[in-house]
Formats: structure tokens, C-alpha cells, sequence
């Protein structure tokens, strides 16, 4: 029983020598990487999200304007047919069938150039994004470049860790396997 409990005290002290706490790489990083390069990739990807809600945005509001220009045609190519069929009988459309007629058509056209604004704010708002990937892209790839000599003392630091952690755990059991 001596003995049992004795090699699970071994094992509770070889736990405890092996989770002693190793490198940060993050702290490492930090070191090695420039803070203004991190916080401006996190600045492209902030600016790229608000781009997409805006290019989102801009969608959902073309989808209403195509409504309403399908809305708008519907009511014009009715009222044309109407007018188009007075005219045929040789009666005079009064003004208020020629007022429905020009106010349909205005609506059509003015949903067709609101549509057509909101297409434009769309194709500017792609190009701002492309050219902020662009950005964010070569930052990315200094970064990356900076993570280089960060990755490379943190494995030298690891190694130094495992080295230290194995002859500790050695320090303690060869010379209790010798009193043993």
C-alpha cells in the first residue's frame, strides 16, 4: 500500500514538474511583431465588414426599387393599353387618364434611376473593398514576415522548456530510484 500510494505521489509530482509554464508566443509576438501593423490589418477588417453591410444594404434596397419599377412598368404598359385602345376608337384619353399615364411613367423612371444610383454606390463600394483587401493583403504579408524571427525563438525557447522540464523531472527520480 507503501508503495502504491508512494508511485502516485510520483506521478502527482511529474504532472506538476511537467505543466510548469513554458513560453508565451503570443507575448514573443508581440516583441517581434510592430503593433501599428496588427492594428491597422484590424482597422481593413473593421472597414471591409462595414463595406459588406453597406453593399448589403445597397442590395436589399435594389430588390425594393426592382418592385417597385416592376410595380410601375405594370401600371404604365395598363394605362399605355388603355390609351393606345382610346386612341384606336378615336376617343380623346381625358386628362386624368394622361395624368396617370405621365405619373406612372415618372414613377418607372425615377425607381429606374434610384436603382441605378444604388448600383453605382454598389460597384464604388466593391472597388473600396477590393483596394482595402489589396491593403490588408501586403500587411497581412508583413506581418507574416515579422511572425518569422517571432516562430523561431519561440521554438528555441520550447526546446530550452522541454530540456528543462525533462532534467528536472530526472533531477527528481534518478536520485529517488538510487535511494530506492
Amino acid at each position: 500500500l507503501l508503495t502504491f500510494l508512494l508511485v502516485w505521489l510520483l506521478g502527482f509530482l511529474l504532472a506538476d514538474i511537467g505543466n510548469l509554464r513554458g513560453p508565451d508566443f503570443l507575448e514573443i509576438s508581440r516583441r517581434h511583431v510592430n503593433a501599428a501593423l496588427t492594428d491597422r490589418a484590424a482597422a481593413l477588417e473593421k472597414q471591409i465588414g462595414e463595406i459588406d453591410l453597406q453593399v448589403n444594404r445597397q442590395r436589399e434596397i435594389q430588390q425594393n426599387l426592382q418592385q417597385s419599377m416592376n410595380n410601375a412598368r405594370e401600371t404604365m404598359q395598363q394605362m399605355m393599353s388603355l390609351h393606345r385602345l382610346s386612341l384606336e376608337q378615336k376617343v380623346t384619353p381625358n386628362d386624368p387618364e394622361r395624368e396617370a399615364l405621365a405619373t406612372s411613367q415618372k414613377r418607372f423612371l425615377d425607381a429606374q434611376e434610384r436603382y441605378e444610383q444604388a448600383n453605382a454606390a454598389i460597384s464604388n463600394s466593391n472597388q473600396a473593398k477590393f483596394d482595402l483587401g489589396q491593403e490588408l493583403k501586403s500587411v497581412r504579408l508583413d506581418i507574416e514576415n515579422q511572425h518569422q524571427p517571432a516562430r523561431q525563438e519561440f521554438d528555441r525557447l520550447a526546446r530550452r522548456h522541454r530540456l528543462k522540464v525533462a532534467s528536472l523531472k530526472l533531477a527528481f527520480i534518478v536520485p529517488l530510484f538510487l535511494l530506492a
